[in-house]
C-alpha cells in the first residue's frame, strides 16, 4: 500500500484489513494530513456456501474512518454486493457509528 500511495503522491495511507486475517480491506489514501479515527466491523452481511464449499460463512464488511485537517472524515467502506436488506442494515449501521462519534454531519462516505 505504501509503494502506491508513493507512487500516487499520496503523503497518508491508511489501511483496515477485517478479511482473511488482514489481507484483504479498506483503504484511504490521501495527500492530506490526516487521522486515523475509527475501525468498525459493520452489523449484517449475507451467508453464502454450502456442501461444495465445506459450509457457511458470513461476508463480513468493514469501515475505515479518517479525519482530514480540513475537519471532514472519510468513511471507506464496501457494502454487501448480495442482499439489498444487507446493504441496508449496514448503511443503518455505520451511520450511527458516525453519529456516536459525532462527526456524520462532517462526513463522506466512499466505497
Amino acid at each position: 500500500l505504501d509503494r502506491v500511495a508513493d507512487a500516487c503522491g499520496m503523503a497518508n495511507a491508511h489501511f483496515f484489513g477485517h478479511v482473511r486475517e488482514g489481507r484483504y480491506g479498506n483503504a484511504i489514501l490521501t495527500r492530506r494530513p490526516s487521522t486515523l479515527e475509527a475501525e468498525w466491523r459493520l452489523a449484517g452481511g449475507s451467508t453464502i456456501g454450502g456442501v461444495a464449499m465445506s459450509g457457511t460463512h458470513r461476508i463480513v464488511r468493514g469501515a475505515l474512518v479518517v479525519a482530514l485537517d480540513s475537519g471532514v472524515h472519510v468513511a471507506c467502506t464496501h457494502l454487501d454486493h448480495i442482499s439489498e436488506d444487507e446493504r441496508r442494515t449496514q448503511a443503518e449501521d455505520l451511520l450511527a457509528k458516525l453519529d456516536g462519534l459525532g462527526v456524520a454531519a462532517r462526513s463522506l462516505v466512499v466505497g
